[in-house]
């Protein structure tokens, strides 16, 4: 079974960090709705996506830099909360549209080197890798993590080989209180 993810935009950076500080078993949650042509596609196009470390350190700082510039700003925020209710895309698209809603986050996305879907694609892909490597330390085959999750062999090896540096990224840009 596919895992479907979709978090209200302040929470979605916390859930990108936290998924990597949770353990698996918390984890385990998967969507019981079927998935659109259009996620279908979306969850196709993730599992294809290779993260690099390169990738992943730029994704922390972009991820951590949006949320806090959406945090202080209410009209940002607003329009972020009103690209959210638009619910008829696959996520990738959702989430590309709630990072073009504000001029600023679309700055930041550009200051390290994203657009708004390329950052959208990292950080779904981030957090599909996360949860299929959380199902695998709960005894999940990586065969299988894979398909469920949406991800692909090398980028679980890539959290797996690089955990010490998702360490430090992880205390470099802390969880936010999700509210």
């Amino acid at each position: 079974m596919e895992m479907n993810v979709q978090l209200p935009y302040t929470l979605r950076s916390a859930a990108l960090l936290l998924v990597l500080a949770l353990g698996a078993s918390s984890l385990r949650a998967q969507s019981l709705m079927p998935h659109s042509p259009q996620a279908d596609r979306d969850y196709r196009e993730l599992q294809a996506y290779t993260l690099t470390m390169d990738i992943v350190n730029r994704l922390f700082a972009a991820s951590f830099e949006v949320d806090q510039a959406i945090r202080s700003d209410p009209r940002a925020k607003s329009a972020v909360d009103d690209a959210e209710a638009k619910d008829e895309d696959g996520p990738i698209d959702q989430l590309t549209r709630s990072l073009a809603a504000s001029n600023r986050s679309v700055a930041i996305a550009a200051a390290h080197g994203f657009t708004p879907r390329a950052l959208a694609i990292a950080q779904l892909s981030l957090i599909q890798t996360a949860i299929a490597l959380a199902a695998i330390s709960n005894g999940t085959t990586l065969d299988r993590a894979v398909k469920d999750f949406n991800t692909s062999p090398a980028n679980v090896r890539l959290l797996q080989q690089h955990a010490a540096e998702l360490d430090a990224l992880k205390k470099k840009y802390p969880i936010p209180d999700a509210q």
